[in-house]
């Protein structure tokens, strides 16, 4: 009785630790964010809404500073968008088994989990210190030599990653690469241990249209209930010219992308500014994709085989044969920001777990 009394007043304390740096985050947070200076508050009214709306699922006081965000950036007033500190207090640690996060994320075991899938050739891996082929271990000298065949490759950490951080886009000849003229022994001992080298993915020309010098992904959400996978959001993330990574956090652009495959009007950048071109000026009005049928199968095939974790947000690109390439997936602390901005309201559907 008395353990599980202690038990409580820990449980309490965490879950009040974790309320009040989140709320201190998510304000911090929304001053980086571009507020235009016709931007107005929102009205009484509307606040009236977002607390009618929200209490239906029990919850009070709902900081309405997220709303207020996604109205100035889109025009568009909802009371049923999610705030992030609901999001990621609430709904996505109830959705999502968080124990097995850290194993089943590493970017190093995917081909692993997912082998039906197709997903970018690995030229060496670098796990827990050890070196890895697809044939099994090898040395450190095995690996350099693996990496001077290879060509055009992409070397990333597989763990506790975010936002393209770290990724570098480089090729190798006579142990010497064309990232800052290291040779490859400096490049490999840059990371330490916990990475990957796989070859480059060569991506379709309806991708790469987008921006040339960018491996550009579609981002997904997909929601998996009582067996059945819905898709909840899509959109396309582009890189900037001369940037070898598609992320919103790197400068790039993410947009809204029907379930047909038209791209919205406008896309975002991190910041919440509006844009309507790509970086390289194509507009972003009347672009279609013409593969999403198999990108949304492709979903749907890889969320059924990843039970632990009800809501995933998915990176998948498209090679120049046409042919899905599953990247990576999301499943702790995935970002929500470029699905609301770009698609509206789309995961007040998750508010139902809370009842």
């Amino acid at each position: 009785m008395f353990k599980q009394k202690i038990k409580r007043i820990i449980n309490t304390t965490e879950s009040r630790i974790k309320y009040i740096y989140y709320n201190h985050k998510q304000r911090t947070k929304l001053k980086k964010y571009h507020f235009t200076e016709d931007c107005r508050k929102l009205t009484k009214k509307e606040k009236e809404e977002i607390s009618t709306f929200y209490a239906t699922y029990g919850l009070k006081k709902v900081d309405t500073g997220w709303h207020r965000l996604y109205y100035c950036c889109t025009g568009h007033f909802s009371p049923k968008y999610v705030p992030e500190n609901i999001y990621y207090l609430q709904l996505e640690p109830k959705l999502n088994k968080y124990e097995f996060a850290p194993a089943l994320s590493d970017k190093n075991v995917l081909d692993k989990l997912f082998p039906s899938v197709k997903q970018p050739e690995v030229v060496v891996k670098n796990i827990n210190g050890l070196f890895f082929s697809r044939e099994g271990m090898i040395g450190r000298d095995a690996a350099m030599e693996r990496c001077n065949q290879a060509g055009e490759m992409v070397i990333k950490p597989t763990v506790d990653t975010w936002g393209g951080n770290k990724i570098v886009v480089f090729s190798c000849q006579r142990g010497i690469t064309s990232h800052e003229n290291k040779t490859i022994e400096e490049l490999l001992a840059d990371y330490g241990q916990n990475f990957v080298v796989q070859k480059y993915v060569q991506q379709h020309p309806e991708m790469s249209r987008l921006n040339s010098a960018s491996l550009n992904t579609f981002r997904i959400m997909s929601y998996l209930k009582d067996g059945v996978v819905t898709i909840l959001s899509i959109v396309v993330r582009m890189g900037v010219a001369g940037s070898p990574t598609d992320n919103v956090s790197t400068g790039g652009i993410a947009c809204g992308v029907s379930l047909e495959g038209h791209m919205n009007e406008y896309g975002f950048k991190f910041n919440g500014e509006k844009a309507l071109k790509t970086s390289e000026g194509m507009e972003l009005k009347g672009i279609r994709f013409s593969f999403m049928d198999k990108v949304i199968e492709t979903v749907h095939k890889l969320h059924r085989n990843a039970p632990y974790f009800r809501i995933v947000s998915w990176d998948l690109s498209i090679d120049h044969l046409g042919e899905v390439v599953f990247v990576e997936y999301n499943i702790k602390g995935m970002g929500i920001n470029l699905h609301q901005l770009n698609n509206g309201p789309v995961l007040a559907v998750l508010l139902d777990e809370l009842r």
